[in-house]
């Protein structure tokens, strides 16, 4: 699996945070969020799905529905920073499917910590970018982009 380097400097964005636990993800919590957050604040350019916290043991996180400001009608977000650093940055072109994007990830993620590149210490554990080149999560020509941050 390929993937390029980015290095990013300190990006501030503003949205909701979830808790994400097994029964969360079994009722497709993130998903229903993103359609409320999209309808909610008016969504206009990219937007960012943000995962912190992650547990190895529980398999539980929290999720971040986010984007930049000047890309929001609305007020009632809170602020969260995206830290800069060195990324890798995987892309996805297909239908976004729950099992699509937990394959992409299970790949991103064993491609980096096989050469032992995965950092942990960043605050974030990794970040979905979705541009203009996501449409929408049927369509087999949409692209999102999967950065995780490496050392």
């Amino acid at each position: 699996m390929t993937y390029k380097i980015e290095n990013l400097k300190d990006t501030n964005v503003y949205g909701v945070k979830l808790f994400i636990d097994s029964k969360a993800s079994e009722n497709n919590e993130i998903e229903k969020a993103w359609m409320k957050f999209v309808k909610d604040v008016n969504l206009k350019g990219d937007s960012y799905g943000i995962s912190i916290n992650y547990n190895r043991e529980t398999f539980e996180f929290e999720y971040i529905i986010a984007a930049e400001k000047e890309n929001l009608i609305s007020d009632d977000l809170k602020q969260f920073v995206i830290p800069q650093g060195k990324y890798a940055k995987f892309k996805m072109q297909g239908v976004l499917d729950k099992k699509a994007l937990l394959d992409f990830y299970d790949k991103s993620f064993k491609e980096l910590h096989k050469d032992n590149l995965f950092d942990d210490n960043r605050g974030v554990n990794c970040f979905e970018f979705y541009n203009q080149e996501f449409t929408n999560m049927n369509d087999p020509k949409s692209v999102l982009y999967l950065l995780i941050p490496i050392k």
